[in-house]
C-alpha cells in the first residue's frame, strides 16, 4: 500500500529477482521449495546511525500439513526466549533479533533480521548465520512441547476478542478458503512432534539466506 509505480515495480522485480528460481505453486509435502539466492544486498545511507539488515530463506505455504510446525521452528530460533535471543541480544551485540515464519497462498518464507551498531554488524550476521545452521540442536521433545504451547495459549487469547477471532478466521479463509474453530487451531499445534519440526528443517534448510542490509557501510 501507498505511493509507488506498478510498472516501476515489475520493472525492477524482473531485472533484480530474475536469478531466483521457479517453483511449483502448491508443491507435494514431501518437495522442498526451491533454493533461494545465498546473496547479501548492502544499501548504503550515511544519515543513519544504526545496520538494519533483514534475510529471508524458503518456508511453507498456507495449505501444507507441517505449517504449524513451522511456526513451532521459527519459535525456537528466533521468538522472544529463542536462540537468537540468547546469542545476539543479551550478549549485546544486538538491539532486535528475531525469526518468523509467513505463509502464503502458494508459497512460505522465513524471515528475520537484526540491528547493530555498523562495526557489529558482520559479527552479527556471521552469528545469525550459525544459529540457522545449528538449528537442528534446538529441536528436543522439551522445546518442542513449551514451544507449541507457547503458540496454542496465543492462540486461545487471540480469540478472545471479536477483532482477534475475525482476524484470524478471515486471513485462514482468504489463504485456504477454509474457517476453522478455535479448538482445531489449538489441536494443530497441541499435535505437533519433533520429527515434524525436524522435516520442516529437512524441507526448508537454512544454509542460504537472501540478505539485505541497509545502514552507514558499504559492504558486509
Amino acid at each position: 500500500t501507498g505511493q509507488f509505480d506498478p510498472h516501476q515495480l515489475t520493472t525492477w522485480a524482473q531485472q533484480h529477482l530474475k536469478d531466483w528460481p521457479g517453483g511449483t505453486p502448491t508443491p507435494h509435502p514431501d518437495t522442498r521449495p526451491p533454493a533461494w539466492p545465498d546473496h547479501t544486498h548492502t544499501l548504503t545511507d550515511p544519515d543513519l546511525t544504526r545496520v538494519h539488515l533483514a534475510a529471508t530463506s524458503p518456508g511453507l505455504s498456507a495449505h501444507h500439513p507441517l505449517r504449524e510446525a513451522a511456526h513451532i521452528l521459527a519459535d525456537l530460533i528466533g521468538g522472544e526466549n529463542g536462540a537468537l535471543y540468547w546469542t545476539l541480544i543479551d550478549t549485546g551485540t544486538c538491539d532486535s533479533a528475531d525469526l518468523a515464519h509467513l505463509e502464503y497462498h502458494a508459497c512460505g518464507t522465513f524471515e528475520g533480521g537484526f540491528t547493530s551498531d555498523p562495526d557489529r554488524a558482520p559479527h552479527a550476521l556471521a552469528t545469525y548465520r550459525q544459529v540457522l545452521r545449528d538449528a537442528h540442536t534446538l529441536i528436543t521433545p522439551q522445546s518442542v512441547r513449551r514451544a507449541a504451547r507457547k503458540l496454542a495459549v496465543s492462540t486461545l487469547l487471540r480469540a478472545e476478542t471479536p477483532q482477534g477471532r475475525l482476524f484470524t478466521l478471515g486471513m485462514e479463509y482468504l489463504a485456504t478458503g477454509r474457517t476453522l474453530s478455535t479448538d482445531d487451531l489449538v489441536k494443530r499445534y497441541e499435535t505437533v512432534t519433533v520429527q515434524d519440526v525436524q522435516e520442516v528443517l529437512r524441507l526448508c534448510p537454512m544454509d542460504r539466506l537472501t540478505v539485505v542490509a541497509l545502514g552507514p557501510i558499504s559492504a558486509l
